[in-house]
């Protein structure tokens, strides 16, 4: 109590000498500040403002350093055209509408199978082995697959019809020929493969103790409910968006690759970027012909330039042309 009272009294003239030099310096009233707290409201008034002006501000009178201004840039200004600035905006209110409800239905079915595989070694009169407590390996997948399968689908066509409504192009690409079913089962194998791992070696950490396995086995799906399948939801929606969406240009359409400010800056994407406009079919630096270049990746593909910033071709390679004076 003693400590404390010397630290409020401290505040307390520190705060006393603060508004006394202010008075002296403006001739007007100093904030009000709780000693305490060190926090208030600042009562701004005309001379106050005068004041303040010719001590610091910025020639020309538009504000602070950093305020948007007249005649300013606002220093967090997104790189690109309005047009992209726009679709990432789209994009995302559909994908994270998509992504939470793949991850509620991919939850679901793990919790399914989680008590299918309970059930089974409750019930089971033999020594408990991966064989005959475990889905058959090549069947796994098939449950994840199966809840996938229609949100990816969905996916696709919004990426086709966003590309159409901003830029012209294919809605409702034809996804019988070029479909998502091979994402689709990427996705069951990227959550039944390590889960199957996870879970095998659950058996070999339990002797003969089935209370104890059901709790190994259980604390693989609770990590995949809680911790992974957010992370797969996101990679899977992402990517079946951004087919939809390449579909959707057409042949021979110049196409930039375009990052999101929001993402992280990436090496592959960034060389991808850099290259410039490319003809639709032609693989980009990282080996792709459309996003994502990675786990995670967030980019897209747009056609034409950003103002005064048009790429070009160029024999050899394709950079971006210098902006106009």
């Amino acid at each position: 109590e003693g400590l404390f009272a010397r630290i409020r009294a401290s505040r307390a003239d520190a705060t006393t000498t603060a508004r006394k030099t202010l008075e002296q310096q403006d001739g007007t009233e100093p904030p009000d500040i709780d000693p305490i707290t060190d926090q208030g409201t600042v009562k701004v008034e005309a001379s106050s403002s005068a004041a303040l002006e010719g001590r610091g501000a910025p020639p020309g009178g538009e504000g602070a350093p950093g305020d948007a201004g007249e005649g300013q840039r606002p220093t967090s200004e997104p790189e690109g055209t309005g047009t992209d600035q726009e679709f990432f905006r789209r994009r995302d209110a559909v994908t994270s509408r998509l992504e939470s409800s793949l991850a509620r239905k991919l939850k679901r079915a793990l919790q399914d199978e989680q008590n299918s595989l309970l059930d089974r070694l409750r019930n089971l009169k033999a020594p408990a082995a991966p064989a005959n407590i475990l889905p058959n390996a090549e069947e796994h997948p098939d449950r994840f697959v199966e809840a996938g399968r229609p949100l990816l689908e969905e996916a696709a066509r919004a990426g086709a019809d966003l590309v159409a409504s901003l830029w012209g192009g294919t809605a409702h690409p034809d996804l019988t020929r070029d479909g998502v079913e091979d994402l689709a089962e990427e996705l069951g194998k990227a959550i039944a493969e390590p889960l199957r791992q996870r879970l095998e070696l659950a058996f070999q950490s339990v002797d003969e103790d089935n209370g104890e396995l059901a709790d190994a086995l259980g604390a693989a799906y609770r990590e995949w409910k809680t911790q992974r399948i957010e992370a797969v939801a996101h990679d899977e929606v992402a990517a079946a968006f951004s087919r939809g969406s390449y579909l959707a240009f057409a042949s021979g359409t110049p196409l930039r690759w375009v990052a999101d400010a929001s993402d992280a800056p990436c090496p592959d994407c960034e060389d991808n970027a850099l290259a410039g406009e490319q003809v639709k079919a032609e693989p980009w630096p990282t080996g792709q012909l459309y996003p994502p270049a990675h786990p995670g990746c967030r980019c897209a593909l747009a056609p034409d330039g950003p103002t005064g910033h048009r790429p070009v071709r160029r024999a050899g390679g394709t950079r971006p042309a210098p902006a106009a004076a």
